[in-house]
Formats: C-alpha cells, sequence, structure tokens
C-alpha cells in the first residue's frame, strides 16, 4: 500500500476512506508520538529495518491500550533443510551470508527473529508466544542452485 498524498480528482467513483479509519506515515525508529493507544499493532518483516530492537519493544509496549496486542513475522535470514540440499545452492547461500554480513555492517541486523521472544519480555510484555513454522523456499534456492 502506497500512502503517499494522491490527487484524487479523477477518482469520483472510487469510494472514500471511511471516517473511522486514519492512515499515518511515520518513522518507528523515532520517538513515537500517537495520540492515542492501539489495541493492535502489527509488523511483518522488519528484521534489517530496526537499529534498536529494545527501544522498538519498548516504545511497541508502551503505545498499546491495556490488554492490547504486538504481533511480529519475519522469515529468517538463514537457509535450512531437512535433508541438506541447501548445501548444493552455493549462490544462493552466499547471497544470504553476504546480505546478513552487510544489514549487520549497515547497524541493522536481518537474523535477529529469533531473539524477539526474549527482547519483547524484556521491554515488559507477558504471555508472549513464538511460533516457528518451516516456510518452503524451494523455488528461490533453485534459482540460485542453477547459476
Amino acid at each position: 500500500m502506497v500512502l503517499a498524498p494522491l490527487q484524487t480528482h479523477h477518482l469520483s467513483n472510487i469510494p472514500r476512506t471511511p471516517p473511522n479509519c486514519l492512515f499515518e506515515v511515520d518513522d518507528f525508529e523515532s520517538d513515537w508520538l500517537f495520540r492515542q493507544p492501539f489495541d493492535f499493532i502489527h509488523a511483518r518483516e522488519l528484521e534489517g529495518c530496526i537499529s534498536n530492537n529494545a527501544q522498538f519493544f519498548t516504545r511497541a509496549l508502551q503505545s498499546l491500550a491495556p490488554g492490547g496486542y504486538l504481533e511480529m513475522q519475519a522469515v529468517h535470514s538463514e537457509f535450512k533443510s531437512d535433508d541438506n540440499t541447501k548445501d548444493k545452492a552455493e549462490n544462493a547461500l552466499l547471497w544470504m551470508k553476504t546480505m546478513v554480513e552487510g544489514s549487520s555492517k549497515f547497524g541493522k541486523p536481518l537474523n535477529v527473529a529469533p531473539e524477539w521472544k526474549k527482547q519483547m519480555e524484556e521491554a515488559g510484555f507477558v504471555d508472549v508466544e513464538q511460533k516457528i513454522l518451516k516456510v518452503s523456499t524451494i523455488v528461490v534456492v533453485e534459482m540460485f542452485a542453477n547459476g
């Protein structure tokens, strides 16, 4: 979704945003100055985007209404396989290794999702659940394996 200002005069037949819906563009690494707390904060694929996870989780907790939820979703930046076929995809492994090293040098590491549960608990979240699922990347691995 692009939240940039749009010229909508030519979109007269498209329904407008409902009155109870508000979009705000913000930098989550800056101070959080929202007018009211959130019931739900959803964040997806932010690894490689956050320079200070502890600060992010503290701000998220402070911005939640009592009983509110923070949901984080991420794909861990490491190829794995049950039968070691990933080892045949040398180009994919090199690509991922280079991405992880580069993001760390930039100060926003990619391989942090496994640490989020502990960091959320340290920030004060309670009843934190972590679900780890296998996700197929066979298309990506095959593409890189064939050079």
